[in-house]
């Protein structure tokens, strides 16, 4: 009989988590994401955790488009495909048509953003969609509940990329200005972002992170066994590696590095550094390109190191205004700027060598040398870090994914 008096209770609990269930997943949620689906992104990471909770959709787009010639290709036609979607680990994926290359053409890039709009605006009626998080890819849609998510900052970026890119830096501005205005909420990466950003209320700061479970248990000697670096001290650089100047830092600082110790070097990514990078080392022994893989796969290759380098340049610091610096100087918010690399290395537990950028300086995490703009110096920092141990930093679990998803999710409506 005892048994029998806990019947009720159990009844409540299971009918208490079936219509909380009921609830979470009313929450529709539409992801603009600034880039193509299958880049590694800030919108992607969080995506796929708040589909464990959620209705979740993106759009994706294609951005494979060089020249000419990719205008008349077979994959180009498929993706002018209006109305194309697939699910993907729980997430609806909407595909929606975009010229590419576009960066040449205003009229293009007008056109982009009409497309952009029309699909949006048709995905938000037909889906009932009550949250759409945006980007500066199209203008702010019309929705119940508006958040603007700052990541990077786009205009300045665009206009330090080494193209001439001025004009689409304005349009970005203009867009990011529009959702400003129109926004219910506004998020930002980094602390040093929210300062960059003029809004009436508070931009609430979410960092980048990533599920720190997955590298609890990843072991990543197969992986060093197989790239034959097994007896190397072995770097690993990971991202989109576009600067010129980056790269130089990088093979440069390489190259004096090897004349003490036995380096090896990994390379993740792409980007025109990354090209030429490839082209300048060419002949070169210990070095592996491995150009972009799978998240699994990421995982096990970083693990796989024993050092990880962010040669970031100098160029960057010119994107912090005077006053956004002052305001740094005198606050204590460790969220400055959440570099999605710094995070992933550190999660591996990886000693890591970091230009000395105002916007990463203050993270707090023990594993990480800070080094000059230099390479005789970002060299230094490489012999340096390659006697530290593996080890996570004491502050990691702050970046971890569910927790930081978590916090989005309270934004939801």
């Amino acid at each position: 009989m005892a048994s029998w008096s806990y019947l009720p209770r159990r009844v409540g609990k299971v009918v208490q988590v079936a219509l909380l269930y009921t609830l979470v997943q009313d929450v529709n949620l539409l992801w603009v994401p600034h880039a193509s689906w299958s880049t590694p992104q800030r919108a992607k990471q969080f995506c796929e955790e708040l589909a464990r909770t959620c209705h979740v959709h993106v759009i994706d787009f294609y951005t494979g488009s060089r020249g000419f010639p990719d205008y008349i290709s077979t994959e180009y036609a498929r993706s002018m495909i209006p109305g194309r979607r697939r699910s993907t680990d729980g997430i609806e994926i909407h595909h929606i048509p975009r010229f590419a290359p576009s960066l040449f053409s205003r009229s293009l890039r007008r056109l982009n953003n009409n497309l952009a709009y029309r699909s949006i605006r048709s995905i938000i009626e037909s889906e009932s969609i009550s949250n759409v998080i945006g980007s500066f890819v199209t203008p702010p849609p019309s929705c119940k509940n508006l958040i603007f998510d700052i990541f990077d900052p786009n205009p300045r970026l665009w206009l330090d990329s080494g193209r001439p890119n001025r004009g689409y830096a304005q349009e970005i501005q203009t867009i990011e200005e529009a959702y400003l205005k129109k926004a219910d909420v506004v998020t930002a990466a980094g602390t040093i972002l929210a300062y960059m950003y003029p809004y009436h209320k508070e931009i609430q700061v979410i960092p980048n992170g990533v599920r720190l479970s997955a590298y609890d248990h990843s072991d990543g000697q197969m992986a060093r066994k197989k790239l034959d670096f097994e007896d190397s001290t072995l770097a690993v650089y990971s991202g989109y590696l576009e600067s010129i100047e980056e790269a130089k830092l990088l093979l440069e600082s390489v190259r004096i590095a090897r004349k003490f110790t036995d380096l090896g070097l990994m390379l993740i990514g792409r980007g025109r550094g990354y090209e030429w990078f490839k082209r300048e080392c060419e002949g070169m022994a210990r070095i592996a390109f491995l150009g972009r893989v799978q998240d699994s796969e990421l995982v096990r290759l970083i693990s796989a190191a024993d050092i990880a380098l962010c040669p970031y340049g100098e160029f960057r610091s010119s994107w912090v205004p005077s006053a956004v610096t002052r305001k740094i100087e005198n606050s204590s918010d460790p969220f400055y700027s959440s570099s999605m690399k710094l995070i992933e290395y550190s999660a591996a537990g990886l000693p890591t060598v970091c230009t000395n950028q105002i916007s990463y300086n203050r993270i707090g995490f023990e594993n990480v040398v800070f080094t000059g703009f230099k390479a005789e110096e970002f060299a230094r920092g490489i012999l340096q870090a390659a006697k530290m141990k593996k080890q996570r930093p004491s502050g990691i679990h702050e970046y971890d994914l569910p927790r930081l998803a978590g916090r989005f999710r309270n934004l939801l409506q």
